[in-house]
């Protein structure tokens, strides 16, 4: 989890400060199939002055096994809730995101293994 949050502070700084990172995101939406790719566009501006972290929301999700009771934040390990306090701060009050949303996601956890033929040799 602390990977995630400074990677959420990273890529957050990056998105409005660095032009080719911008031009990237950009070119990664446009050659993408989805039918709302010029809306993305008109929403995520071309000229990096033009976007503004106020414009903009950062949603994390952190996966949990739905066949355990879903977490808090106050069940995530002391220094992930450090890091996750530190890149809330900066994207708050530097970056100036408008709002930071921290989502806790069931999913089916799958154990899958590889059938091997024993070594009679």
């Amino acid at each position: 989890m602390n990977h995630l949050f400074s990677q959420a502070k990273f890529y957050c700084e990056a998105f409005l400060n660095d032009d080719i990172f911008l031009a990237e995101i950009r070119g990664h939406i446009d050659a993408s199939p989805s039918p709302r790719k010029a809306d993305y566009l008109a929403y995520i501006k071309e000229d990096i002055a033009d976007n503004h972290g106020q414009n903009y929301r950062l949603c994390l999700w952190l996966l949990y096994d739905a066949k355990l009771a879903a977490p808090t934040k106050t069940d995530i390990p002391l220094i992930a809730q450090y890091e996750l306090k530190l890149m809330h701060d900066h994207l708050r009050k530097i970056c100036k995101v408008e709002t930071i949303i921290l989502r806790f996601v069931p999913v089916t956890v799958k154990r899958y293994t590889t059938g091997r033929k024993p070594n009679t040799t």
